[in-house]
């Protein structure tokens, strides 16, 4: 028997492989907003301006994450998925546990731009090879459990970073959650298998047009704009809130990290997993078309009010459960929109077209929005005093109703092209 066990042929094995891109989902999000819990310790630690915290969670991460989307994507569209995973998230882990180890803001910017780029990796890579595995019109769910992983590593980052955060400071905090992920990296090299190994998917470097025509191609598809847009809008507040709340609830109420990490993970982050599985079914019942945008369109028409309402509550308690609806929502949208991107583009340009949605939702969504909260509170500091970052979070957080526009209008487009696809047949 050889020691290749990703060789392995069970009739089984495409589940194995969407679960184990959901546990890189997992480790992808928990070692990117542990941060986010350990916000206060280290800005009291390194003396930061809420503007510092904005840069290091924000745009310092994003632009690499943009940046390195694109050549690892384009490896993927040629070369061996299971090699490449295994080596991003080796060095990805290494990185987030030298988190710990900065003195500086701009130490941790250049760990976690490092993280960044190991990161911007997995999720083109990720559902390219399941594109290999499951259909089309399953897809959406695969993306869902995919999405669910993520949502999950936000659990573990809010309420086992507090816990971790009081019992052996921020900077260990980062090493306990960094290293298990080079022992992962070993099992996927072990046990995916690429399809392109064994003669089958297999795509030559002559059927993959060149870069810049890939892009162009791309970006002359009015249906795959609209859906980069979507991913991008939808991305930019419920980021934002995601990274910014713990720090909104401590500032408010008062309340420890480890309290705060705890409730708003188990609480929030459970309701994002329950979003990003319900997304799934959603976008499959849609067959990963136009039909399946019209639960999150709707959704995020009301997210704006109802984050409004859990950071106008009188208590911590009522103000976590009252995240809880908005988290649902925050999740349901990324299975049927990746889905519909997957189901949109051609197979030898999957990865790229996931790279090309990525970096604009990194830079404007990941980046941009964090960045602006920092921003803003301290603007809104010599007004608003102590109350100054929940005003700031709550001006991003109704950028949801730009997103249910663009929504609006991807719905329409592939409502459209469906139709023109059904008259010509």
């Amino acid at each position: 028997m050889s020691w290749q066990f990703y060789k392995s042929n069970h009739p089984r094995y495409a589940t194995y492989v969407v679960a184990m891109m959901t546990t890189l989902g997992v480790f992808n999000t928990l070692d990117r907003t542990i941060v986010s819990i350990l916000v206060e310790p280290i800005k009291a630690d390194l003396k930061l301006s809420d503007t510092d915290l904005g840069i290091i969670m924000g745009i310092g991460f994003s632009l690499m994450y943009a940046i390195c989307a694109f050549p690892l994507a384009r490896l993927a569209d040629r070369g061996n998925r299971r090699k490449i995973l295994a080596s991003i998230l080796a060095i990805w882990s290494l990185a987030t546990a030298l988190c710990g180890a900065a003195q500086s803001a701009w130490q941790l910017v250049v760990c976690r731009m490092v993280m960044a780029g190991g990161e911007s990796g997995q999720m083109p890579i990720g559902q390219s090879l399941v594109a290999d595995y499951v259909p089309p019109a399953a897809r959406a769910r695969a993306i869902g459990w995919i999405g669910a992983g993520t949502a999950l590593g936000s659990v573990l980052g809010l309420s086992m970073g507090g816990v971790l955060a009081q019992a052996v400071g921020w900077r260990w905090t980062f090493a306990v959650v960094g290293l298990p992920g080079v022992f992962l990296a070993l099992v996927v090299f072990a046990t995916i298998r690429e399809p392109r190994e064994g003669g089958t998917g297999a795509v030559s470097a002559r059927q993959i047009p060149p870069f810049l025509a890939t892009i162009s191609l791309l970006l002359r598809q009015r249906s795959f704009i609209l859906l980069t847009l979507s991913i991008t809008l939808c991305t930019l507040p419920t980021s934002s809130v995601t990274l910014w709340n713990p720090a909104v609830m401590m500032r408010k109420f008062a309340i420890p990290v480890g309290q705060a990490g705890f409730y708003l993970g188990l609480i929030a982050g459970t309701a994002g997993m329950l979003g990003m599985v319900l997304g799934g079914y959603l976008g499959q019942r849609g067959g990963g078309g136009w039909r399946g945008l019209t639960w999150p369109m709707l959704g995020m028409v009301v997210a704006g009010p109802l984050f409004m309402l859990a950071y106008h509550a009188p208590t911590f308690a009522a103000s976590a459960a009252l995240l809880i609806i908005p988290s649902v929502i925050g999740g349901i949208w990324y299975p049927p929109l990746y889905a519909a991107i997957q189901n949109v583009v051609t197979n030898e340009t999957r990865a790229i077209a996931v790279a090309t949605a990525a970096f604009f939702s990194s830079v404007i969504g990941l980046g941009l929005g964090p960045t602006t909260v920092g921003f803003l509170s301290d603007a809104f500091a010599a007004t608003h005093g102590k109350d100054s970052l929940r005003m700031a979070v709550m001006v991003v957080a109704n950028m949801t109703f730009l997103a249910a526009g663009a929504l609006y209008l991807a719905r329409r487009e592939l409502a459209r092209c469906e139709k023109l696809a059904a008259a010509t047949r």
